[in-house]
């Protein structure tokens, strides 16, 4: 087989620095430099990302490229990149996010072993900018898209999916599925960065009996900056992870009186049981429990207002 041919889309806003990083970690790569395109995607950013891009496009004879995408939304410029790519495969890095220096070759050697692949990941490896909050459990670094599914590569099966930070597509196949769809992402307006596009264009591509893998040898280092490790920005993120699996779960399924009542009984008592257990503890807000259980609230409040919002039917609120 061939090597892949690979278009890195790198989508950003107002994050030169990190750019710069992920950057010098592409041309660290020991995959061959003549397979591989890096798009950078700018969504009107006011600070150097231009200039930094194009001095690395000057670097590397014009294998990185600046486009100015003026349409706001994370959404929006992974389907840019998408129409754009020269290559096989897309594989979308975060702009926050720093490839091993074996990435590629990772992913070559998944797409070898399993040539029918049609979507994959890799891991996703925390890199705190301070310190790791004391409240956060190990088991729960999904929340910052940390993501480690062990050391052996498999066909990956709903629930678990591929994170946004570090996934690769058969560019044919997300032309085929309609591309990423925007009205899943996240309002830019409020800031809460809680985009599920790709969660259900993979659940559209599982549906459909394609291949979706796994492989550890493919990891990326994700930064997490100090701002992002207080506890309001985590109840923040928290409520807009519900708001946004709303709009997945409307998109994918048909409705169903029974079901949509069911769902949203659930949620409501899963919103009052975190509620009161948050009551029964002594107040600290920096404890782990503490934090884990007024998480557990702000999810769900998201979920139901959200849910209230867009159901045909009459829902209740939460207080």
């Amino acid at each position: 087989m061939t090597s892949p041919r690979f278009s890195i889309a790198i989508c950003t806003c107002n994050r030169a620095q990190l750019v710069h990083r992920a950057l010098e970690g592409l041309f660290q790569q020991t995959y061959a430099k003549d397979q591989f395109e890096v798009l950078v995607l700018d969504n009107l950013s006011k600070d150097n990302t231009q200039e930094i891009t194009e001095n690395w496009a000057e670097k590397t004879q014009g294998q990185v490229k600046f486009i100015s995408q003026p349409e706001i939304g994370l959404t929006k410029s992974r389907n840019k990149a998408m129409e754009i790519a020269k290559g096989d495969f897309v594989i979308y890095l975060d702009d926050d996010a720093k490839p091993s220096p074996t990435w590629l070759d990772g992913y070559a050697e998944l797409l070898t072993n399993h040539p029918n692949c049609d979507a994959a990941g890799g891991p996703v490896i925390l890199e705190w900018e301070t310190h790791r909050p004391s409240w956060l459990r190990e088991n729960e670094e999904n929340w910052y898209t940390g993501l480690d599914l062990g050391a052996k590569e498999f066909r990956l099966q709903y629930p678990k999916f591929p994170y946004g930070a570090n996934m690769l597509w058969r560019k044919s196949i997300i032309e085929k599925l309609g591309g990423f769809d925007p009205d899943i992402s996240y309002d830019a307006s409020t800031q809460a960065l809680i985009p599920n596009d790709d969660m259900h264009l993979t659940y559209l591509l599982y549906r459909m009996g394609g291949e979706v893998w796994y492989t550890p040898k493919a990891p990326v280092h994700h930064w997490i900056a100090a701002e992002r490790t207080t506890v309001p920005y985590f109840l923040k993120k928290a409520y807009y992870q519900g708001v946004a699996d709303v709009k997945v779960y409307r998109a994918l399924e048909q409705p169903n009186a029974t079901r949509e009542m069911g769902k949203q009984t659930l949620h409501i008592l899963a919103f009052w049981r975190a509620k009161m257990m948050r009551r029964c503890m002594a107040f600290n807000p920096e404890s782990l429990y503490y934090v884990l259980f007024r998480a557990k609230e702000e999810y769900n409040r998201g979920f139901l207002d959200e849910w209230r919002r867009n159901a045909p039917r009459s829902s209740t609120a939460v207080d």
